[in-house]
């Protein structure tokens, strides 16, 4: 736990799970780049914004 924030929770990943957490990460970017790599970078920014404030909304939701 955070001692500084009691909600939180720290986790510290093993060898192995480093591993596997960069090679998931390459795959994302990857994903990401061929999924976004043909729009103007105005509209990535617009659809990454978009996408925050959906899971801002969802998170709401989810409270009450």
């Amino acid at each position: 736990t955070d001692p500084d924030d009691r909600r939180k929770v720290i986790l510290n990943l093993s060898d192995r799970g480093a591993e596997v957490y960069q090679a998931i990460l390459v795959m994302a970017m990857e994903l990401e780049r061929k999924l976004l790599g043909q729009m103007p970078v105005q509209k990535q920014d617009d659809f990454r914004g978009m996408l925050t404030d959906m899971l801002a909304n969802i998170s709401r939701m989810r409270k009450g």
